[in-house]
């Protein structure tokens, strides 16, 4: 559900749910948020996040996917709550704005979340099990953290299957503990005093936001430290250059060994050579297959 003018104000002064895997810099899309991005909305120096088509598209398709979740839970009843924005009973700084509410009677037992993703990958594991992923895991333990419950429902749709996926995610106060001390730390030196986050290892776009305009018209003085960064800049150009095309033979050659099955997995990473559909657009694209190689997580072994 697309947030209010009103939620929006008062999104402004929480750390949110929404938040937090931006603050701990888990979100691994190109265009993903950062914690600058997110100190410098709440400090009013950038509009709040207002979403983008993946956004857009979840908001649209989110009420069909909640209903399907009432459906899979019956008896239990699932009531969306898009519409308001919770605060922690105790953290006052700390808000939450769940898909729905899940009740037992009167009691809410559970928060509801719906999910549409492209990003398959990202909810199995390497033998095909179905996770969550860090990056969604941290939005549910300040929801359930907020609401004060001990269970989330996730129904998440990967754009392209038949069938929705039904996951439930476990509260851990451990998990919690950490990652409320985290956020409450970065609240206190970052929201409070304005002050922004360490640029020690930041991105063009963190410096950016940080140094939206010149506010002199004088020229940075010549250093030796300006000379190595522009000297690392250019050579990182060239390496980038011969990396594209020492990447693009390595994926050609695991092309070949694929041939015409579907993929091969290693230790830490798979690669997918998939049949794409035909698209019919303007210009007809007949189909193709599409080449994926990602790292994946090491499953952990069993403790003896």
């Amino acid at each position: 559900m697309a947030l209010s003018p009103e939620q929006i104000e008062q999104r402004r002064s929480l750390i949110t749910a929404s938040d937090a895997a931006a603050i701990l810099g888990l979100l691994p899309f190109k265009d993903a948020r950062t914690a600058h991005d997110v100190w410098a909305e709440k400090v009013g120096l950038a509009p709040p996040f207002e979403g983008n088509w993946r956004t857009r598209r979840g908001e649209a398709i989110e009420p069909l996917l909640l209903t399907w979740l009432g459906e899979h839970e019956a008896p239990l009843v699932v009531k969306p709550s898009g519409g308001t924005t919770l605060t922690h009973p105790i953290l006052s700084w700390l808000g939450a704005t769940p898909d729905a509410l899940v009740y037992d009677g009167s009691d809410v037992v559970s928060v509801g979340e719906a999910k549409s993703t492209g990003y398959a990958q990202d909810w199995v594991d390497e033998y095909g099990a179905d996770v969550i992923p860090d990056y969604y895991q941290v939005q549910l333990v300040v929801q359930m953290a907020v609401v004060r419950v001990p269970v989330a429902r996730i129904v998440v749709e990967v754009v392209g299957k038949d069938e929705p996926r039904l996951l439930r995610y476990a509260r851990n106060e451990e998990d919690e503990l950490a990652i409320l001390e985290e956020l409450e730390r970065f609240h206190r030196n970052h929201i409070v005093t304005k002050k922004p986050p360490p640029l020690d290892d930041a991105t063009y776009r963190q410096v950016a936001t940080v140094y939206r305009r010149p506010t002199s018209d004088k020229l940075t003085i010549w250093s030796e430290r300006a000379e190595l960064l522009a000297q690392r800049y250019l050579k990182a150009q060239s390496i980038e250059k011969k990396a594209k095309a020492e990447a693009s033979k390595a994926k050609a050659e695991i092309c070949k060994l694929i041939a015409e099955n579907e993929g091969i997995t290693g230790p830490t990473w798979r690669a997918t050579w998939k049949e794409r559909g035909a698209q019919h657009y303007v210009v007809d694209k007949p189909s193709y297959r599409h080449f994926d190689l990602r790292r994946v997580r090491q499953k952990k072994e069993k403790a003896a």
